[in-house]
């Protein structure tokens, strides 16, 4: 992804920034904020930000998110988005003004339950053999499948859950280049991460 949006901006001389709060030693947006508005003026003024409040504030379900930047490239995103889709009911957009205004403890306090999380789920998976790198951000730890099942990201999950009844989404669902990895959703707590591992070594 990382590769595609470097090319990207390099063929179209345009800046590109996604972000979540769901992440460890990365910037957070308050200096990627600080950071933008010191770009060089070149840069700036070919500069667009993508922020999402899924994760950060569990709005999820309710697909709301911003985007700031140059003036024109916000208007010809405004202009894409009349003719896709609508905006969310005002509930929903005062309740994502309500949470970037309101006081931002639950925001690290979310933070600090995934990093636990992380941190559990990689550390099983390596002690079991399973070579998972530590991710710098997210809620989901991506895994390169043992050569078993390289090639069947799909037979390796069905599998899996068939046997153990831990559920994980397979890598060719996300597209072409996802097969032979598989992704898991750190959506419980820690004893239970742990508890998954466990029986996936067996499985393994």
């Amino acid at each position: 992804v990382h590769n595609t949006v470097d090319t990207f901006k390099q063929r179209r001389d345009t800046f590109v920034q996604a972000l979540n709060q769901i992440g460890w030693d990365v910037p957070t947006p308050e200096a990627t904020m600080y950071i933008w508005a010191k770009l060089p003026p070149q840069w700036a003024s070919n500069s667009i930000e993508f922020f999402t409040m899924s994760k950060s504030y569990n709005m999820g379900g309710f697909r709301i998110g911003y985007a700031i930047g140059n003036r024109e490239l916000i208007q010809a995103l405004r202009q894409v988005k009349a003719v896709v889709d609508f905006n969310q009911y005002l509930g929903i957009l005062h309740g994502a003004v309500a949470a970037l205004n309101g006081e931002q403890t639950c925001v690290h306090n979310t933070v600090d339950t995934f990093k636990q999380r992380r941190d559990t789920f990689v550390q099983a998976l390596n002690q079991i053999g399973w070579d998972v790198p530590t991710p710098d951000a997210t809620m989901y730890i991506w895994a390169k499948l043992p050569p078993k099942w390289a090639a069947d990201s799909i037979d390796f999950c069905t599998e899996l859950v068939c046997q153990t009844g831990v559920a994980a989404s397979p890598g060719v669902g996300f597209g072409k280049c996802g097969e032979g990895y598989v992704r898991f959703a750190l959506v419980h707590e820690p004893a239970k991460l742990q508890l998954a591992v466990d029986r996936m070594a067996k499985f393994l």
